[in-house]
């Protein structure tokens, strides 16, 4: 029988989750719209704009090994509260910079929401396994994927008339900013209320998760960078994560230019909706896809469909 108790606590978590994912795929597409608009207003050539990329993305790789760690020795719920508030003093750590009209404060108030969004990733992925209880945990796992392309949809519909109308007052791309990380404060208040609706879950000893006994997560880590398949996996996400936000970054410029569309700059923001778009359909067609094809047979289509 299934406990009621157990379910409602599910409804809530997911719910909260939804906000965690739907959020960090609105700053995540509204953040790309920044690198034409700083090129409209700042007068940057283009390599100097997309430092913008280079601020936010590289939150990944600098850390996602030292937020692993943290989310361990601090729960997951709590990371992700973490997480929230590192994102909200990041928005408005991007307003003030934005107000002073100063390049490198505005790249590092990047850098400190992308670390928040490090924790929101690391620790919202791994809640989801409390829904093994209840054999929910893929169809869960899918619908809040598909909430974070709903995000990424959102961002430049909302975002590009605030961000890359040039006339309509200096403060208008903060907007945005003050917007999201006034939720994200709210959002994070919420996951430390209702930390326990996620309690650690049991860890085996191969699980490699441990801090004390069993194998430590450095070790496990180390063992894994052996592993053939998981550095193939590694690299195929590499190349797939740069083409998808390179592609969303660029696209607003490539779609203004004479020789293509010659769209204005909102019109060319809003117009990068219809990517996001794709990519959530894409998600959500892969998802039955792989159960009719089988893994390597969907990747390998997808990859010479990419070429």
């Amino acid at each position: 029988m299934n406990d009621p108790t157990a379910t409602s606590q599910e409804k809530r978590l997911f719910g909260l989750l939804v906000g965690v994912y739907l959020g960090g795929g609105a700053i995540t597409g509204t953040v790309n719209l920044l690198v034409p608009r700083f090129e409209l207003t700042m007068h940057l050539d283009h390599a100097q704009a997309l430092l913008v990329h280079l601020a936010f993305y590289s939150s990944y790789l600098l850390f996602a090994l030292p937020v692993t760690f943290a989310s361990v020795a601090l729960g997951y719920m709590r990371s992700i509260a973490v997480g929230l508030a590192i994102m909200a003093a990041g928005c408005a750590g991007f307003a003030l910079a934005h107000a002073q009209g100063r390049y490198a404060p505005l790249l590092l108030a990047l850098l400190v929401i992308s670390l928040g969004v490090t924790f929101l990733q690391i620790s919202g992925n791994a809640v989801t396994t409390v829904f093994k209880r209840s054999g929910a945990m893929a169809s869960r796992y899918t619908l809040l994927q598909g909430f974070n392309s709903v995000g990424t949809v959102l961002g430049p519909l909302v975002g590009a008339p605030f961000i890359l109308a040039v006339h309509g007052g200096a403060v208008r791309p903060a907007v945005p900013f003050i917007a999201a990380g006034a939720v994200f404060l709210v959002l994070g208040g919420l996951f430390a209320r209702n930390a326990a609706l996620a309690p650690p879950l049991p860890r085996a000893p191969s699980d490699g998760l441990e801090t004390g006994g069993g194998k430590p997560l450095w070790r496990r880590l180390a063992r894994l960078a052996t592993n053939r398949s998981m550095m193939a996996g590694t690299l195929t996400i590499f190349c797939y994560v740069g083409a998808e936000v390179t592609l969303a970054t660029l696209a607003v410029e490539y779609l203004m230019r004479a020789d293509t569309l010659g769209l204005g700059a909102v019109s060319a923001g809003n117009m990068v909706s219809l990517y996001w778009a794709a990519a959530m359909v894409g998600r959500f067609l892969g998802a039955g896809a792989v159960r009719a094809l089988g893994t390597a047979r969907l990747l390998g289509l997808a990859a010479l469909g990419a070429m």
